[in-house]
């Protein structure tokens, strides 16, 4: 039985999904609306026999170059081999699973891992990156704002706290450059700790927010493109460590800070934000922190 899920602009095709359990596949993708119509990139991912486990293997996810078009990996929980990334619309990833992960049935832990490191590489070949961060659209919004930070400044609350918004993701985003200054929002099946719906898009960017919780003040500032490319590269997914790749990415997240809007929104759980997105607000605004 084959499986498969768009994520974005492209369609992975899963092959050999045998050696996948239901109970995991299932859990990966529960919540998650996939964008329709037609997808623009095939990724066919296979999984093959089991991997004899080896001591000494690196934990981290480090995907290195193997030549033109291709990129390799060995850790603890799977290995895998990806082919066709210099030309073509096809991209062929060999997956297979350690023996002690196996043994233990895989988890949905390991389809993230490995399909955010996918995500992530083949995104970049159509102008693509994958960030760590909620996504939304403001109640009679035109277009999505996107909540980036690390773990624990808030990105999923950001949903709570607009309740009439329509959530697209609440812990990993796609953000598109289909042209100069026009950026779409994919959602993603990547769940964060609230699990919310994930929509597939796309919806047109209008900015991002870069969130600094527990401020005494509630304050939304314009980032200059420089102020706003550091904290852009470090919400950034990539494995890749070096190459043609790696060149690539800096360039659309050097694009991304120049051409989007980037705020950063300084806030308290007792602010009241609606009053920011749900109309036209100034680039730069600040507000007393409202009763508890």
């Amino acid at each position: 039985m084959n499986r498969a899920v768009r994520m974005g602009p492209c369609l992975f095709r899963l092959h050999g999904t045998e050696r996948l359990p239901q109970a995991a596949w299932t859990r990966f993708v529960e919540g998650y609306s996939p964008p329709e119509g037609p997808h623009a990139r095939v990724v066919d991912v296979r999984f093959g026999d089991e991997l004899d486990d080896a001591p000494g293997l690196d934990e981290g996810i480090d995907l290195r170059p193997t030549g033109e078009g291709g990129l390799e990996h060995a850790g603890p929980v799977w290995s895998l081999a990806v082919t066709g990334l210099g030309a073509g619309e096809s991209v062929v990833a060999d997956v297979r699973f350690r023996s002690a992960v196996a043994a233990r049935g895989v988890h949905v832990e390991a389809l993230v891992m490995l399909f955010r490191a996918l995500t992530a590489t083949v995104a970049v070949l159509d102008g693509g990156l994958l960030v760590h961060g909620s996504a939304f659209v403001p109640e009679g919004g035109r277009g999505a704002l996107v909540a980036v930070g690390p773990s624990g400044h808030g990105k999923s609350t950001m949903l709570s706290r607009l309740p009439l918004a329509l959530a697209l993701a609440d812990d990993t985003v796609l953000l598109q450059r289909d042209a100069p200054g026009v950026w779409q929002v994919y959602g993603t099946p990547f769940a964060g700790k609230e699990r919310l719906p994930r929509v597939g898009g796309p919806v047109r960017l209008q900015r991002v927010l870069a969130l600094t919780p527990h401020a005494p003040r509630l304050a939304l500032e314009a980032l200059d493109p420089g102020a706003a490319f550091r904290e852009l590269v470090t919400r950034s997914f990539w494995f890749v460590r070096e190459g043609e790749l790696a060149g690539r990415l800096m360039a659309l997240v050097h694009a991304l800070a120049a051409e989007v809007p980037v705020h950063r929104l300084a806030s308290s759980l007792h602010h009241d934000i609606a009053p920011l997105f749900t109309s036209a607000a100034p680039a730069t605004q600040e507000a007393p922190c409202s009763a508890a």
